[in-house]
């Protein structure tokens, strides 16, 4: 049976949620849900688990608001592994080995920028992250925002104006890659080059074969060569044509038949334009959709799994 991890959230909680989800050929239905309390001093209310990376022994590496964590999914154990006040709105983390040296890429969002670690958790280098079109820096008085509050507030528990929103960080085995949500763009992260525009806000970055796949966060899946010198991706689904599934899509995974697909229910418009369709039908699970001609095979609500549940992250799971 094929098997993913779902790295979950809650708007009403500020637990971190773990989903172990199986295929059977014919259905995806739920192994089991966790739950996890994350150490009070660093938990922020609909803030949980975000992204995430498997180590070869089965051990995940997952991202919480300001700290990241090593969650041990056979024996459902979870301990901090690096936390820092200067981790704010953690969104990804990427494992990039290179002979025997390991590497921790870190998507640290609310201060745009990548962080680069050694194994032990020793801060090598950082990559700032500058908007693409300066004029579109974030509004003064954009609600969603708190960073002005409570100055008495810890800056690792506040939420940071951020600009590019750095979203997915990929190792590649030459550079590191980062798909950048506000300027609508995917490239190096640390050449400060772009190597495509997108018509959407991109999520996630898979590799599949020689393109690279990501999300837009309004439903569609796309491809493109990323050493290439493709100027336009192809977009390989669209989730509300061919499905009529709609919601904030974010996890996404692949195999030779199915592509994989996250989706979490949005209750108001989001303060990027999301799409121009209503949003009062969206739903938070899972679909599976059979790759040689894009049918939908199944769909498994998540909404039992919280207040709000929101989906962040599938991965596949090659340990169960």
């Amino acid at each position: 049976m094929k098997q993913w991890l779902v790295t979950m959230g809650d708007f009403d909680s500020s637990d971190g949620i773990l989903v172990r989800v199986g295929w059977t050929g014919k259905r995806l239905q739920i192994v089991w849900g966790r739950r996890y309390a994350l150490p009070a001093e660093r938990r922020l209310h609909g803030k949980g688990f975000t992204g995430a990376d498997l180590l070869a022994d089965g051990t995940l590496l997952v991202c919480g608001f300001n700290a990241i964590y090593r969650l041990e999914p056979r024996e459902n154990s979870l301990e901090p592994w690096l936390v820092r006040d200067d981790f704010n709105d953690l969104h990804d983390v990427a494992i990039a080995e290179r002979g025997r040296e390991r590497r921790v890429v870190v998507a640290n969002t609310g201060h745009d920028q990548i962080d680069v670690f050694d194994a032990g958790g020793k801060l090598l280098t950082r990559w700032p992250l500058d908007p693409l079109t300066p004029q579109l820096r974030r509004a003064d008085k954009d609600p969603y925002f708190d960073e002005f509050a409570d100055p008495s507030r810890p800056l690792h528990l506040r939420k940071l104006r951020d600009n590019v929103h750095p979203n997915a960080v990929l190792a590649l085995p030459e550079q590191i890659w980062v798909s950048r949500f506000t300027d609508r763009a995917l490239g190096p992260a640390n050449g400060g080059s772009v190597a495509i525009r997108v018509p959407g806000c991109p999520h996630d970055l898979v590799p599949w074969r020689d393109r690279l796949w990501f999300t837009t966060t309004d439903g569609r899946v796309w491809s493109f060569r990323p050493f290439e010198s493709e100027t336009s991706p192809r977009c390989e689904f669209d989730s509300f044509s061919c499905s009529g599934r709609s919601g904030w899509v974010r996890g996404l995974a692949l195999t030779e038949e199915l592509l994989v697909l996250g989706f979490t229910r949005i209750s108001r418009m989001p303060r990027e334009r999301w799409a121009d369709r209503p949003f009062g039908d969206t739903a938070t699970g899972i679909l599976v959709v059979d790759r040689a001609d894009n049918a939908v095979l199944d769909w498994l609500s998540l909404a039992e799994l919280g207040q709000h549940p929101k989906v962040f992250g599938i991965y596949p799971w090659r340990n169960a």
